[in-house]
């Protein structure tokens, strides 16, 4: 399987004050602000484009995601994230 690299999704404490330090250090443009909740899960995010490079800046509300930043820190990559064509298919060689 061919994969591709599309984004890394950073934990941030202040979702404002981190899409307006892209804009000002790296120009990045600025998606519009989202707001996700499931499962106990809560965040507030935004996709950072900087050239071709992605990153979705998350600031976790609750759940999960709000202890690892508690814990970890802001700037944490959580996770990298890679388009598939067909998640459900199995892989072959």
């Amino acid at each position: 399987m061919d994969l591709k690299f599309n984004h890394v999704d950073v934990l941030v404490e202040n979702l404002d004050e981190a899409c307006a330090y892209c804009v000002q250090i790296l120009s990045a443009w600025i998606s519009k602000t989202l707001l996700w909740e499931r499962d106990g899960l809560h965040v507030r995010y935004a996709m950072a484009l900087v050239g071709q490079e992605r990153f979705m800046l998350v600031q976790p509300l609750a759940g999960n995601l709000k202890q690892l930043l508690d814990t970890s820190g802001e700037g944490m990559i959580y996770r990298h994230c890679y388009p598939t064509p067909d998640i459900g298919k199995p892989m072959t060689n």
